[in-house]
C-alpha cells in the first residue's frame, strides 16, 4: 500500500487506525487493503481536490501497468510520510479564527488560532499539542464543540514536508494533470 500512496503523489501520506462502521473498517475484515484519499471538505465540490485526486488515481493506474506510460504527468513533489497525526477540536462552540493554514509548519504549544464567543468578549486559543505540519483545517467560521479544526502530521522532519503541500496545490492550479486525447 506504501508503494501504491507513493505512486499516487499526495502530499502526506499518513497512517491511521480504522474506524468503526467504516468501509476501511468492512474491507479490513475482508483482508483487502485500502488507499484512501482525503481531501477538500464536507458538503463542498473542491476543483482542485478533484484534480488532484483524478491526477493520483491515474498515476496509480500507470504504476500498475494499466494505462501508457506517456499519458500521466508526475507528482510535482515527492510526497512526505508520518506514521501519526492528530486531530486538534473545538473545546466549545463560537466563532473560529486560525492564524495557521495548510502546509505550515507548527510547534508544541503554538497558538494556532482562536474559538471565541460572538462578541469577542471570550477567547479560548488552539494549541498544538505536538510538532507537525497542518494537513487539514476546518473552513467554516462556526465550529460547535468537538469540532474538527485543525489536522496536523506530526513529523520530526517537518520543515520539508511543510513547503510539499503549497508546491502540489500550486502545481493543480496551473498544470494539465493528464493528456486528455490519449485516455480514451
Amino acid at each position: 500500500m506504501r508503494d501504491l500512496a507513493d505512486a499516487f503523489g499526495a502530499p502526506a501520506i499518513l497512517t491511521s487506525n480504522l474506524r468503526q462502521g467504516s468501509l476501511r473498517q468492512a474491507a479490513a475484515g475482508l483482508g483487502v487493503p485500502v488507499l484512501l484519499f482525503e481531501g477538500g471538505e464536507g458538503l463542498r465540490f473542491d476543483e482542485t481536490v478533484v484534480r488532484a485526486g483524478l491526477a493520483g488515481t491515474l498515476r496509480v493506474m500507470k504504476h500498475v501497468g494499466m494505462i501508457r506510460s506517456g499519458t500521466v504527468a508526475p507528482a510535482p513533489a515527492p510526497s512526505f510520510f508520518s506514521p501519526k497525526s492528530y486531530w486538534l477540536r473545538a473545546p466549545e462552540g463560537g466563532l473560529l479564527r486560525l492564524a495557521a493554514d495548510l502546509g505550515h509548519t507548527v510547534r508544541t504549544g503554538q497558538k494556532l488560532g482562536t474559538i471565541s464567543d460572538l462578541f469577542g468578549d471570550r477567547e479560548i486559543a488552539i494549541l498544538a499539542t505536538h510538532d507537525g505540519v497542518i494537513v487539514g483545517r476546518a473552513t467554516l467560521p462556526v465550529v460547535n464543540e468537538g469540532d474538527a479544526v485543525l489536522h496536523i502530521a506530526r513529523t520530526v522532519q517537518s520543515e520539508p514536508a511543510a513547503g510539499k503541500i503549497g508546491t502540489i496545490v500550486e502545481h493543480l492550479d496551473q498544470a494539465d494533470m493528464f493528456y486528455e486525447d490519449e485516455i480514451i
